[in-house]
Parts: C-alpha cells; sequence; structure tokens
C-alpha cells in the first residue's frame, strides 16, 4: 500500500507518516506543499492521500478537489489544526473521505479515519465489479422487489443476458409484475420459490423446468435467493438446448461438464466419501487447489479446524433431504488463505435411488462477508460518536415526535429520554416562539425546503426543561428511512460564549477609551518635550562652549528628540489603533490611488534604498473608509520599504481574487522575513522585532481587516508575505 501525506509541518508530517506507515504496513511519501504532491502524483499512484487544510503554496481543499478531479482518484483524507464545521461540511461536499482535527485525539482519529476511507474506496470498488459481472453475465439476472407482503414480485433490475434468453427488453419489464410480464410462472413453479425464499432468506435452486405462455418458452434452470436489502434474486440461464441433446444424447457427460464449466459459481462433484470426481474451473480459482491436487483425496480434509466436526452432520442432511441449500463455511486455500463460501449441494442417485455422488455450488462470498463486517463496524462507530457526541442532538419524525436523544441532549435540555421520548419537539422551544419554528421544521422534513435554518449552523432561542431559554447554535438536517422522513437536530449551548463575548466587547471599549484618553493626555507633554529640545538647540547656538562640550550637548539634544519623536509615533500609532472601529463615511475606495499616494509620501525612502516597487493593476475598488484602507496599505508598505534590507529590494503589490464583495490582496517583499520567535503573534499589539518600529502598525492592520468582516495571515516565503481579505462595508 503506498499513502502521500501532504502537510507543510515537518514534525506533524513525520508523525502523520510513521503512524501509517505501522498501521497499514504501507509506504508513506511526504509532500511538504501542493506542487510537490502535483510532481509525486504526475509518477507514482497511491491508495490514499492525507492533506493539510493549510498549506504554503495554496489551500487543501482546492488541492482536494484537483485530485478528486484525476482518473480513479483515491480517497483523501483532510487534516488541519484550525478545523470548524463550515470547513468539514466544505470538505465532504468536495468528496473528502475523512476529516480530522490535530487535537489530542489525532491518533486515533487519524487511524479510524483511514480505515474508514479505504472501506469505502474498496467497497465502490466491489459495487463496480458487480455491476460489470451483472452486465456482462452469460446468465439471465433478474432482481425483484417484494409486494404486498410476497403477493407479488416487481421487476427491478433485468440484465443484458435476460434481455435476450426472454426476448424482451429491460424497458418493458421494469416496474412491472413477474405475473404480467411471465404469465405462466405460476404452473412453473418458480413463484413459489420467490415467496418461500423472501420469507426466509433461504437460497434455493428451482429444478430445471420447462417454461411455456404464448410469447415465450423454453427450458430455464433458475437459482434464486434474497438479498440483505430484501430484493429477490433469481439466476438463471435458457438451457433449451442443451435439454433437448440431453434427452437425445441420454444425459451425455460432455453436455454436462459444459454446463458446469458456464456456471459463473464453482461446481465440483464428490462421492459420498467426500473425494473429488470432478471440478469446474470456478472451483479452482476459489479454492486455489486444481483437480490434479485434489483428485482422490477428501474435499473435506481443506475445511477449517473448527468447522470439520460439522462434516458429518452435513452429509447427514443430504442423504436424508437430497439438498444442503445456502451452507456457508469457511475453507481453507492452497496457499494457506481462508476464504467464506456459500454451498448449495444435492444428491446424485443411482439406478435404484441410493446416493451415489454429490453435486456441490460454491459461491465465494468473502467479500460480501468483509462488507458486511464493515458496515457493522460502521454503525459501531457511529453509535458511539452519537452517544459520545458533546454535542446535542435530536432526532423527530415528520410529526415532530422526538424518537431518540443522546446524552448530551439530556443534560442540555435537563430532559431523560424517559421524559423526552414520545414528545414533541415543542418542548424544548421557547413558548412565545412555537407557531414560529413549528410550520418551518415540518416543511423541512417533508420538503427540504429551509426557512427557519441554513444548511450552516444558526443561532436561535431554545427552551430546558423549566422553560428558561438559552441561546444555541443549531443545524438540522434530514433523512429518509423506510420511506418515513426524519430530522436530525444539533444543539450546542452558547450562553457561556455569548457572555464572554459580551464581556469581551466590554473590556474592548473600555480599553480603546483608556487608549484614547492616554493618548491625548500624552500628547501635550511630548509636545512640550519636543518645543523645549529645539529650544535648547537654537540656544546652544548663541552660547559660546568649549568644542568639546558642545558637542557632547548636540549628542544628548539629538538623542533627546530622538526618543521624543519615536514616543510621540507610538501615541500616534496607539490612538489610530483605539480609534479604528466601524468606519463612519464609506465609499468606492480605489485600492491603486490608495497605493499611489502611499508610495509618493515614501517615495524619498525608496530612493536612498533603491527599492522596486511592483504593483500589479487592475486592483479594483472597496466599499470603505478611505481613512481605515489608507492606514492599512500605509502601515503594510512602510513595514516592507522599512525593514527590507536585501540585496535587490523588491516590495509587491497584487490582489488574488474577487469573489462577489470579497476582495483578496497580498503585499510581500524580498528582505530577511519576519523573526520565527514572533511569526505566530506578529499582529498582537507591542510585539515586534528588536529595533523595529512601535509593535503597533501591524495590529491597526488586523482591526482594520477585521471591521471589515476579513482575516489576514502573515508569513514568510522569500522574505515577509501579508494575505488578508476585505468584504464590502454593509451596514
Amino acid at each position: 500500500m503506498r499513502i502521500l501525506t501532504v502537510d507543510d509541518e515537518e514534525k506533524t508530517a513525520t508523525l502523520v507518516s510513521m503512524q501509517l506507515e505501522s498501521e497499514f504496513e504501507a509506504s508513506v511519501d511526504i509532500a511538504p506543499d501542493c506542487a510537490t504532491a502535483r510532481e509525486l502524483l504526475s509518477s507514482n499512484s497511491y491508495d490514499l492521500i492525507t492533506i493539510d487544510y493549510q498549506l504554503p503554496d495554496g489551500d487543501g481543499l482546492s488541492l482536494l478537489e484537483e485530485i478528486l478531479g484525476m482518473e480513479n482518484a483515491p480517497p483523501v483524507v483532510i487534516l488541519t489544526a484550525h478545523g470548524d464545521e463550515k470547513t468539514a461540511v466544505s470538505a465532504f461536499k468536495l468528496g473528502a473521505s475523512g476529516y480530522v482535527v490535530k487535537d489530542a485525539r489525532m491518533s486515533t482519529m487519524l487511524v479510524e479515519e483511514a480505515r474508514s476511507a479505504l472501506a469505502r474506496a474498496g467497497q465502490a470498488k466491489a459495487e463496480e465489479r458487480y455491476r460489470s459481472v451483472f452486465d456482462n453475465s452469460r446468465n439471465g439476472i433478474a432482481v425483484y422487489e417484494t409486494v404486498r407482503d410476497g403477493e407479488d414480485f416487481v421487476f427491478k433490475d433485468f440484465n443484458k443476458a435476460a434481455q435476450a434468453i426472454d426476448r424482451i427488453s429491460r424497458e418493458d419489464v421494469i416496474g412491472r409484475s413477474v405475473l404480467a410480464v411471465f404469465p405462466g410462472v405460476r404452473e412453473f413453479g418458480l413463484f413459489e420459490v420467490f415467496q418461500r425464499v423472501w420469507k426466509t432468506g433461504v437460497p434455493e435452486q428451482h429444478p430445471l423446468s420447462q417454461y411455456a405462455d404464448e410469447r415465450v418458452s423454453g427450458w430455464r434452470d433458475n437459482y434464486v435467493y434474497r438479498l440483505s436489502s430484501g430484493e429477490v434474486v433469481a439466476v438463471y440461464a435458457d438451457v433449451t438446448e442443451q435439454k433437448q441433446a440431453e434427452e437425445k444424447l441420454q444425459r451425455s457427460e460432455e453436455l454436462y461438464k459444459k454446463l458446469v464449466q458456464l456456471s459463473p459459481d464453482g461446481i465440483g462433484v464428490v462421492d459420498v466419501e467426500g473425494n473429488v470426481i470432478a471440478l469446474s474451473e470456478s472451483v479452482s480459482e476459489i479454492l486455489g487447489y486444481g483437480l490434479e491436487d485434489l483428485s482422490g483425496t477428501d474435499v473435506f480434509n481443506i475445511v477449517t479446524d473448527n468447522l470439520r466436526d460439522q462434516v458429518p452432520n452435513d452429509l447427514e442432511t443430504l442423504r436424508e433431504t437430497g439438498r444442503l441449500t445456502g451452507h456457508e463455511m469457511t475453507i481453507t486455500r492452497k496457499d494457506g488463505t481462508e476464504v467464506f463460501v456459500e454451498v448449495n449441494a444435492s444428491t446424485i442417485k443411482d439406478e435404484d435411488g441410493n446416493p451415489s455422488a454429490i453435486m456441490a455450488v460454491v459461491r465465494d462470498v468473502t467479500e460480501r462477508r468483509k462488507a458486511e463486517e464493515t458496515l457493522r463496524e460502521r454503525e459501531t462507530r457511529l453509535e458511539a460518536i452519537y452517544e459520545g457526541a458533546m454535542d446535542a442532538i435530536v432526532l423527530i419524525d415528520s410529526k415532530l415526535i422526538i424518537s431518540h436523544l443522546n446524552p448530551a441532549a439530556e443534560k442540555l435540555f435537563g430532559f431523560t429520554a424517559e421524559e423526552a421520548l414520545g414528545q414533541s419537539i415543542e418542548i424544548m422551544l421557547p413558548e412565545l416562539r412555537l407557531k414560529a419554528h413549528r410550520g418551518p421544521l415540518e416543511e423541512f422534513i417533508h420538503t427540504g425546503q429551509r426557512t427557519l435554518t441554513t444548511e450552516t449552523p444558526s443561532e436561535m432561542l431554545l427552551a430546558g426543561k423549566h422553560r428558561t431559554e438559552f441561546p444555541a447554535e443549531v443545524s438540522v438536517s434530514r433523512f429518509q428511512i423506510g420511506g418515513e422522513w426524519y430530522a436530525e437536530v444539533i444543539a450546542r449551548d452558547m450562553t457561556e460564549r455569548k457572555q464572554a463575548e459580551e464581556a469581551l466587547q466590554r473590556a474592548n471599549l473600555e480599553l480603546e477609551g483608556y487608549a484614547v484618553n492616554l493618548s491625548h493626555d500624552l500628547k501635550g507633554p511630548v509636545g512640550s518635550a519636543s518645543l523645549a529640545f529645539s529650544m535648547l538647540t537654537s540656544a546652544l547656538e548663541k552660547v559660546e562652549i568649549p568644542e568639546k562640550d558642545g558637542e557632547k550637548l548636540e549628542e544628548i539634544i539629538r538623542a533627546g528628540k530622538g526618543n521624543v519623536n519615536t514616543a510621540y509615533k507610538i501615541i500616534e500609532n496607539l490612538l489610530a489603533m483605539a480609534e479604528t472601529g466601524e468606519p463612519q463615511e464609506v465609499s468606492q475606495v480605489s485600492i491603486e490611488e490608495t497605493i499611489e499616494r502611499v508610495l509618493e509620501e515614501n517615495a524619498q525612502m525608496i530612493k536612498e534604498k533603491g527599492i522596486t516597487v511592483e504593483v500589479a493593476s487592475p486592483l479594483g475598488a472597496v466599499v470603505a473608509s478611505n481613512t481605515q484602507i489608507y492606514q492599512l496599505f500605509s502601515n503594510l508598505i512602510h513595514n516592507s520599504i522599512e525593514h527590507n534590507q536585501g540585496e535587490n529590494p523588491l516590495v509587491e503589490i497584487s490582489s488574488l481574487d474577487v469573489d462577489g464583495t470579497t476582495h483578496r490582496f497580498l503585499v510581500r517583499d524580498n528582505g530577511q522575513g519576519i523573526p520565527e520567535e514572533i511569526l505566530d503573534d506578529v499582529f498582537i499589539p507591542f510585539v515586534k522585532a528588536q529595533s523595529s518600529g512601535t509593535g503597533i502598525g501591524l495590529s491597526t492592520v488586523e482591526k482594520i481587516v477585521r471591521t471589515y468582516g476579513g482575516e489576514i495571515r502573515a508569513y514568510n516565503d522569500n522574505g515577509a508575505c501579508f494575505e488578508f481579505t476585505l468584504r464590502d462595508y454593509s451596514s
């Protein structure tokens, strides 16, 4: 097995690689970015891929979409350290097979998601193989849906061979009763077999018989079984010609062998002691033994040890009834591996009516057993997730009656399961909102039309056992079981979050007020100090003092004036950050004109440092405050100019994309970059590199970006890079 891990965090990538190698005995390649991943994918094939959500040269979801567009794309699991439900939903909509958050459960969840993804991929391949066998089988295959508890059977599928055998098209049978399409099916005896197989689940081989009605006739060999989903399947062959030949040649051995070899299932003949007489090629493929390996030996020796004691009982059943149907057992292949097989057997009698041999039809059901086991494991995992979920989960039927709730829901609403089950969901809704909520919920369950909630979690009020209302984040989805629609309501208590948000908002307002007052209070003393230094410089020019002492005084005055200017800058930046908030006046702000203004103000420094500035037009316009947009770009561009010590210094400003009212920009340089030790905290006030500005400018930048509903990130890529989004302001 080969696995590709795409993650730019070296330690995480190494740990993921080691765990996958250990759990799956796989060969794991590591790609630190999208470009390397594409290169590896162009020359290698993988059974599983894990992708970090955030990558240095792109995002994981875009790479996911690109990979799933490839031919024979493997399953992909998304890894992220900053995951949320929106990201998870986006990943699964794009086709991700799994989603893992990088937290304390990562080691467990990674293995589970990987196994689940591989299992689902295997199931999809199995379905593809089934469809290939169904469409290309030489035998006629008809799939029936049961109607009115077995009173009738309606065609659900009909393969090409069946159409050729019965000289009727698929379109002419699908959705119609078998009694209408084949009116002689009762007299033929097959209808009763359908009913028995549907009721008991035990497969039956309908005796070779001749079917006839006004449209078609012929000898048919039917094998009937029931799927786990309830459909009845008939696999049959038109043996009219063989039957006629058999009657003419008196059960010709050669014809018998051909019939055996044409069967899709393995067929073998043994004497009553278990010694092999004949095997079909299919049996050899299933068991791994050829006729030469088993000829003259006891075939029951290949039954696994734990089932060997059962063989005498099976033989006794065959002797007494002449038939053994739907019997499953484990067989040891020649190479030592084990396979699950389903065996249908019947006795061949001699002229005196005594059993002389046993014919067995063997079908390999290993893949089916694995799929069933995978399904059971998946159901167990889902149940564990449901019961252990921290969010409240409530299931309601189409009449809004609660059918299930998990422990978290009991805790959140205060109801025990016994108290809530069978009650209306209205016991969990505020009394004043019952009418407003009931109609939209019923409409959503029946039609899927959303008016109360969106596809993403929405905020609404809920009520506990004692009608105490609380804010919650709610998402609603619907599903169907047995023709009945249900809804799943997932709720998360937002009380503490709301309280924290309100407390934070109050603290921010207090801090902003304090910063404004402090800035204004400090401006006066700092201005006076600046004036004093200027006056002292003028006075010094008029006083005769020794040259050495004069130089020393000038140096002291320069240092003092420099510190005063630095203090003034800090006060101005602090005031700008404090006053950054909801814009008072907004308009269409041209980004190119704003940048031209910033570059003009920094022209002297650009010239002195020999910096090349590249502006990738067009940059568009944003609905915003002209002052705030100027502050944002001024801080970023000034930083790129001031701190760029490169040999051929370069500053680039570009628009990455526009999505409706959302604009994404990039300001980057080719300097020494942001020191790694402050990279994660660079937007926190007063965090700065040594001897580097006031540490407030980037905090102001982030605050402006947040004001416009955007996000900003700083990273190093051959220099410092600032990538951010701005949304057109809407009050």
